[in-house]
Order: structure tokens, then C-alpha cells, then sequence
């Protein structure tokens, strides 16, 4: 009698950056949906040689070994925590975040008082967390690479609207669907933050990947806006919440719930 095999566990891509304390959990398409954004990782762990991924795997580290310490911006990100990834086509976190950090960093650009690659983890961390909404999107699209797309996109979303770079020259490095998505969640002109922000809504309500990625930028701001409000440092939380029901007015289309339901949240 064949003994049944047993059921694989599922693997995961974890990348820790010890800079901000951020653990960024990335599986493909059965990602877990238990909520790990902030845990906290104190020390690197050492695995064992056979854990390790060799070099030269495409998509993960380019090149690099995975025991290797990769720079992004000021920060250091130490991939000794990296097991094998679910995603059949994996995108280089490390490169995109290379890319927009470098950016920011040529152009002076802070958050708050941090490198820019703060947010872009956060929003990256967020989008993750979530990633398993985007069921709720039909497709004739590989999920693979819509999933690599809005990964993408996650990181650049604030590049075209403020590094005075051109959409091509984004599209070169993230290619047009995820390009796409940074566009369409890029401000238009306007005489204000309300004017800006009614000239730009109509462009993201029409992409429900721009709205993903909006809401994850959102979420993102003001879980910052409120820790800086607490410190006396920012008055921006308070603006957000006199914004949120426009914002949600112009933006909620029935998909996304647990997202939305977390933004809920976080603007009380």
C-alpha cells in the first residue's frame, strides 16, 4: 500500500530590516492572513548552510548571496531570515527599494525626520498584510504577476509625484502595469490639498489596484501622523480624519473590506 504524502508546509519569503524593526512577510498566492506587521526582530537569526538560498536565485537577491547584508538608503537589511519563496516569479524587493530610495535620498526628501524608506516599508508591510484581497479584483491577468506589480507599486507609489521623474523613465524599472497604478495614484495639480486631491480621485477610482495601493498609503500615513500627534510633532493626524469621509465617499467600492475596516480604525 503507497503511503499518502503528506501535505507541503507552506513556504515563506521573510526579509527583516533590523533598521525599523519591520519584518516584511511575503507567499504567494496563500499568503498568511494573520496580522505580523509589527513584530518586532531583536537579533538576526543564523541558519543553518542548507536553509540558506545559493546565489544567483532570479528575482530575490539579483546576484547577491542571501546571507549578505543589502543596503537601501541609510538602512541595512539583514536577508538572513529568507527561506524559499512561493511566488513563481518573485520581484528584487531589494532592487525597487534601491531604486526609489536612491531618489528620495538625491533629492533630500525625508519622512518626517527619517529616510523615505521608512514609508515605503511601511507601505510595503501593509500591502503585504493584505495582499490576499486582491481576489476581489476579476482578472484575465497572471496572479503572479499582478502580485509582483502592486509589490512594486506599494514601494513607488509617491515617485512620479514627487522625484520629477517622467512615467516612462518609472516604467523602465518597474514595468507599465505597475507603472500604471503608480500614475493613476499620483496627485493632479491643484491650488490645494482639497483641489488636488477631488482632481485625483476619479483617475484611482477607476483602477482597483490604484485604490489598494492608495489605502495602504493611507493607513500607512496615518498610523505615522498619530505616533508624531503623540509626540507633539504633527497636527496631519487630525487633517486625515477631517478628510477620511471624502476620502472613503470617493474611494469604497465594496471590495478590499478588511482593509477598510482597518482604516475604520485607525482614524479614531
Amino acid at each position: 500500500m503507497t503511503k499518502a504524502k503528506s501535505k507541503p508546509e507552506p513556504k515563506t519569503l521573510v526579509i527583516k530590516d533590523y533598521g525599523s524593526e519591520k519584518t516584511l512577510t511575503i507567499t504567494s498566492h496563500t499568503l498568511d492572513k494573520k496580522r505580523e506587521q509589527d513584530k518586532v526582530a531583536k537579533s538576526p537569526k543564523t541558519k543553518n548552510k542548507s536553509e540558506m538560498i545559493e546565489t544567483n536565485v532570479p528575482g530575490i537577491l539579483g546576484s547577491q548571496p542571501t546571507s549578505t547584508p543589502q543596503t537601501v538608503g541609510s538602512k541595512t537589511i539583514h536577508p538572513g531570515d529568507i527561506n524559499i519563496s512561493c511566488l513563481q516569479t518573485p520581484i528584487n524587493i531589494f532592487k525597487t527599494l534601491e531604486y526609489a530610495s536612491n531618489l528620495f535620498r538625491e533629492r533630500n526628501l525625508k519622512y518626517g525626520n527619517l529616510d523615505y524608506s521608512n514609508h515605503m516599508i511601511d507601505v510595503l508591510n501593509i500591502g503585504l498584510e493584505y495582499i490576499d484581497l486582491l481576489i476581489d479584483i476579476p482578472s484575465l491577468i497572471e496572479t503572479e504577476n499582478i502580485t509582483n506589480s502592486v509589490l512594486n507599486a506599494l514601494i513607488c507609489h509617491d515617485i512620479l509625484e514627487d522625484c520629477a521623474i517622467t512615467y516612462n523613465d518609472l516604467a523602465k524599472h518597474i514595468q507599465y502595469f505597475a507603472a500604471d497604478i503608480v500614475y493613476d495614484v499620483t496627485n493632479e495639480l491643484g491650488k490645494n490639498r482639497k483641489e488636488r486631491s477631488e482632481k485625483t480621485y476619479p483617475k484611482i477610482k477607476k483602477n482597483d489596484y490604484a485604490i489598494f495601493v492608495k489605502c495602504c498609503d493611507r493607513l500607512a500615513n496615518v498610523r505615522f501622523s498619530k505616533m508624531e500627534m503623540e509626540k507633539n510633532k504633527s497636527t496631519m493626524f487630525t487633517k486625515y480624519c477631517m478628510e477620511y469621509d471624502e476620502f472613503k465617499k470617493e474611494l469604497f467600492n465594496g471590495k478590499f473590506i478588511k482593509l477598510w475596516i482597518e482604516l475604520d480604525n485607525a482614524h479614531k
